[in-house]
C-alpha cells in the first residue's frame, strides 16, 4: 500500500482527497467486509483496470461527505487526477486504512497508479521505494515463525528488486542488508 493525495476536480481548481493505493487482496487479507458493494480484488489490480475497468472503494466517512450517503453510490464514478473510477464498495465505519492514525477516503488498486501517473509511473521502477508491506499472521502461525519466514525470503526479495543502475559497491550492500524484519 502507499498513501497518495488525489485531486477530485476535473477542472483547474484543486479539490484534494486523501487516498491510498492498495493491493487487490488488502480487504480480504484484513477480513474487512464492505457495508455496500464489494472490496477490491486481485482481478481489479491490473494495468488498465480489471473486468470492471478502473474501480475504487470509498470510506464510510467519505460516503456522506461527498455523496450524502446516497444508496446509489455504487452506480457513481469519481474522477481522480482526471481518471474516472467506478465506485464498487463502501468500507465499514471505523476502517480508515492500513496506517493507524491516517484516515483514507479513497482506496485504489496499486496497478491504477500507472493510469494516474502515466509516463511517470513508479510501477516498474526498481529504484523507487514507494510501497509499504503489510502482512497478517495465519491462525496457526506465531510472530517468531513469521519473522523467520520473511527473513529467509529477504535475499530473494532483495535480488528481485535490485536496481540495475546501482554501482557495484551499492549493489553489494543492498544485497547483504542486515535489516531483518522486526517482530511487531
Amino acid at each position: 500500500w502507499s498513501f497518495q493525495r488525489f485531486n477530485l476536480s476535473d477542472t483547474g481548481r484543486a479539490d484534494p482527497v486523501d487516498g491510498v493505493y492498495v493491493s487487490g487482496g488488502l480487504f480480504d487479507t484484513l477480513g474487512i467486509n464492505m457495508v455496500a458493494g464489494r472490496p477490491l480484488t486481485p482481478a481489479d489490480d491490473v494495468r488498465g483496470g480489471g473486468p470492471d475497468g478502473h474501480v475504487a472503494v470509498i470510506s464510510h466517512r467519505f460516503w456522506p461527505q461527498r455523496f450524502g450517503g446516497a444508496r446509489d453510490v455504487l452506480e457513481r464514478q469519481l474522477t481522480l487526477n482526471r481518471v474516472r473510477f467506478r465506485i464498487v464498495g463502501v468500507a465499514p465505519r471505523g476502517f480508515d486504512g492500513p496506517e493507524v492514525g491516517q484516515a483514507m477516503d479513497v482506496f485504489l488498486p496499486i496497478a491504477s497508479e500507472a493510469a494516474i501517473r502515466g509516463s511517470e509511473s513508479a510501477l516498474d521502477g526498481r529504484s523507487s521505494s514507494w510501497l509499504q508491506v503489510l502482512a497478517r499472521l495465519r491462525p496457526d502461525q506465531g510472530l517468531e515463525t513469521a519473522a523467520a519466514a520473511l527473513n529467509a525470503a529477504r535475499p530473494a526479495i532483495r535480488h528481485a528488486t535490485l536496481p540495475s543502475e546501482f554501482n557495484a559497491e551499492y549493489r553489494a550492500g543492498y544485497l547483504t542488508g542486515k535489516d531483518d524484519f522486526a517482530l511487531v
